[in-house]
């Protein structure tokens, strides 16, 4: 297994943080929902391993259609960035860009509705998932979700991967 470890450095007078070239993958889409079974955010949850990261992205799953917006939720049910995505489509990519995520701090990753859309998931996900250098672990879906905790053990919703997708961050 390779580790990463975060560099930190200065220029300018400015701390850097190096962002892992880690990326979770969830099983693919087999299964949907929309309208009125849907609620207001669905998605995923994971873990942070022993890395900040100050960026973070997800890849919209494969089916996913007429979205909102993609929301980052922390450990205590608020929102720390919400990214308008009413423009992208099924596999684009979401960057987060002052998500600032902790070290071993569980988070939430969902699509907020617009309307009646369709949100795409796995149904019978085989949680976890980990990364290959185990840096960030999908856990749980989250399902017909308020902004308060609502673990799924078996559907995984909304993004298909979790990390430095593009390797470019």
């Amino acid at each position: 297994m390779v580790k990463y470890n975060l560099v930190r450095s200065l220029v300018d007078g400015a701390e850097i943080i190096a962002i892992p070239d880690s990326v979770v993958q969830r099983d693919a889409d087999n299964v949907s929902v929309d309208g009125s079974e849907a609620g207001t955010y669905n998605g995923i949850y994971v873990t942070t391993g022993s890395s900040e990261w100050p960026q973070i992205q997800g890849r919209i799953s494969q089916n996913s259609g007429s979205l909102g917006n993609a929301v980052v939720v922390g450990p205590d049910d608020t929102i720390i960035q919400s990214v308008d995505v009413s423009a992208l489509s099924a596999g684009d990519v979401v960057t987060f860009d002052n998500a600032v995520l902790s070290p071993s701090t569980e988070y939430r990753f969902a699509l907020e509705k617009a309307d009646s859309n369709t949100t795409f998931g796995a149904d019978d996900s085989s949680f976890p998932y980990t990364s290959s250098d185990g840096e960030l672990e999908m856990t749980a879906g989250w399902q017909n979700g308020t902004l308060v905790d609502s673990k799924s053990s078996s559907y995984a919703w909304g993004f298909y991967e979790i990390g430095n997708v593009t390797g470019t961050l």
